[in-house]
């Protein structure tokens, strides 16, 4: 890939969840074009070796996104490593299979060990990076991770996820309005069904991929790197009126 070309060369960005799945997917995307990118992650062995593996100037922070101490420390870090911040993966989450259930079955825990990681989490970490891009008057852009579960009743019995989810893209549109006149825009991507570690558990149930799969038009599974190139348009300057929008890439299945 001819990096001079790429709208992100040379920009500086944050990928939360970058270790694995559709996280490490962005952060290989946009190293390979040219962005300077620190993988911020909960698993700190596992984003150092996905560092290591992109070379370049990509560093890594272990971070537990839902601790306020722990978030503010790895911005700091991973701004000092970059010199900078120019844009934001908000990608870390989690899916509690075999815990998540029908409200009337899902214990508070859940729920609020859901809510916890995916809402504040995602919060804190656009707060970070909000106050960095406002102080430096540099603008910026931010895309958070969705799923058509926060657009659509498609996940019965994930009732946690489902409105994590739907809170993250109501998060989204008020930051969009809200950060504009710092000139930082705000979108989501909404992956559809991807095979990532995140949606193993659901793999291993045959049935269950084959009933997921027919409700594709385009008939087949979607993969991180699929994913990956949608994060990269919007973190670049190709993308510089779009905000507040939700950019589905999931083989068309809320399409119908």
């Amino acid at each position: 890939m001819d990096q001079s070309a790429s709208p992100v060369s040379g920009r500086k960005i944050v990928v939360t969840g970058g270790a694995s799945g559709i996280g490490r997917a962005v952060a290989q995307r946009l190293s390979a074009s040219g962005a300077e990118v620190a993988i911020i992650d909960f698993d700190g062995d596992r984003a150092r070796d996905v560092a290591r593996e992109l070379g370049g100037r990509t560093v890594a922070f272990t971070c537990d996104i839902a601790d306020e101490q722990s978030v503010e420390d790895a911005f700091l870090g991973a701004v000092d490593a970059l010199n900078g911040l120019d844009g934001l993966v908000a990608n870390a989450g989690i899916q509690l299979f075999g815990q998540d259930a029908p409200i009337h079955e899902l214990s508070a825990s859940v729920f609020d060990t859901t809510i916890r990681t995916n809402v504040r989490g995602t919060f804190l970490t656009c707060r970070a990076a909000a106050r960095q891009m406002i102080s430096a008057a540099t603008g910026g852009s931010m895309v958070l991770t969705g799923s058509p579960t926060g657009l659509f009743g498609l996940a019965r019995g994930f009732t946690a996820y489902s409105t994590s989810k739907s809170s993250i893209l109501g998060l989204m549109r008020v930051m969009a309005a809200d950060l504009a006149p710092h000139d930082i825009r705000v979108n989501a991507v909404v992956p559809g069904f991807t095979a990532t570690p995140l949606v193993s558990a659901l793999t291993e149930n045959v049935q269950d991929v084959t009933a997921l799969v027919n409700t594709i038009p385009l008939g087949r599974p979607g993969s991180a790197h699929d994913v990956a190139p949608m994060f990269e348009f919007l973190l670049g300057a190709d993308a510089a009126y779009a905000t507040g929008g939700v950019f589905t890439v999931d083989g068309g299945m809320t399409a119908i």
